[in-house]
């Protein structure tokens, strides 16, 4: 699973900022964020199943992956849904395009949705199978279809976002950026999505992080465009078994 939250253009200073959750088993074999020597791309690896969850790269590409937890959807197919991203890191292939590209061949993959955009446009998003596009606003996604209310932790993760952005003033605050992404606070029974686990399961899947026994959230991402410094700056937190580990910070140019 994961959760995401995206602001185009709600700050005249940080004007795109992207805020992430990548949850996982944690025995899962994955190397951290980092730079792709040679590429010119920023973002995680999957080790067992190849390609990345979220990336970005140098000249102002970025896109993320999410798996799809609905009854009937398949929950994987014969490719590897990370491999989605890293195809659009490495194409420099126009957002819109490249996901008309995708949907053709969407039985190879399990359900999921693919977001990509540049900076300074909005953003291009294939959802269960249907297209959208975000424009400037606050967005969220997490695992449901593009049917029906969004999630609560996509709820409470963009209202947050929101806030941090209307009280932002000089600096990026990142340490209040963390503390929105390890929000821990699940949902009331009412208002959980039915996706077809237990009942308890549903209730630790519906907070911003997730902390189940041998499954939760794996990393906190945040992704920052500051116009008026001109840099994009990401940072990002990893979570192992009974550690934290320290931020790690990357600048790209764009």
């Amino acid at each position: 699973m994961c959760v995401a939250a995206l602001a185009i253009d709600q700050h005249p200073r940080f004007r795109w900022v992207l805020a992430h959750n990548r949850d996982e088993y944690l025995d899962r074999p994955a190397q951290p964020m980092s730079l792709w020597q040679g590429s010119g791309i920023l973002a995680g690896k999957d080790l067992r199943g190849g390609g990345t969850w979220l990336g970005a790269r140098t000249g102002g590409a970025w896109a993320l992956v999410t798996n799809v937890r609905a009854p009937g959807v398949p929950r994987e197919g014969k490719r590897s849904r990370g491999e989605l991203v890293t195809r659009f890191l490495e194409s420099g292939r126009d957002p819109a395009d490249y996901l008309a590209e995708v949907e053709s061949g969407l039985v190879q993959y399990g359900g999921f949705t693919l977001v990509c955009g540049r900076l300074g446009g909005g953003a291009d998003v294939l959802r269960a199978g249907k297209r959208e596009h975000w424009d400037p606003g606050f967005h969220s996604l997490s695992n449901g279809t593009s049917g029906g209310a969004p999630w609560p932790k996509c709820r409470r993760l963009e209202a947050g976002l929101g806030r941090l952005l209307a009280q932002a003033e000089g600096e990026f605050p990142w340490e209040r950026g963390f503390e929105l992404l390890s929000d821990s606070t699940q949902a009331p029974d009412g208002e959980l999505p039915q996706t077809g686990v237990p009942l308890e399961t549903e209730r630790a899947l519906s907070s911003v992080r997730v902390q189940l026994p041998g499954y939760g959230t794996r990393c906190s991402t945040l992704g920052v465009w500051d116009a008026q410094a001109g840099d994009w700056l990401w940072a990002e937190r990893s979570y192992g078994l009974n550690r934290i580990t320290d931020n790690s910070y990357w600048a790209l140019t764009h």
